[in-house]
């Protein structure tokens, strides 16, 4: 879920990387939540981008995949 959530949100070739860990066991029927937040400006190699922070939670608010992803702003 968290990287379609992060392809819909961003096109896919403005994805530079795209990392995750699972954090929790989800069980069969939770209703999943994926959020992001921008942590970081950064310029590499001429682009600049932005270092996101991701996070997939359960209903009850717990987090059961936490990553990063850093993206292409133009």
């Amino acid at each position: 879920y968290l990287g379609q959530a992060l392809s819909d949100a961003v096109p896919p070739g403005r994805i530079r990387s795209f990392s995750t860990r699972f954090a929790a066991i989800t069980q069969l029927g939770a209703e999943i939540t994926c959020e992001g937040q921008v942590t970081e400006l950064i310029e590499a190699g001429g682009e600049r981008r932005a270092r996101l922070a991701l996070t997939a939670r359960d209903q009850t608010g717990e987090i059961k995949l936490a990553g990063e992803a850093i993206v292409a702003l133009s």
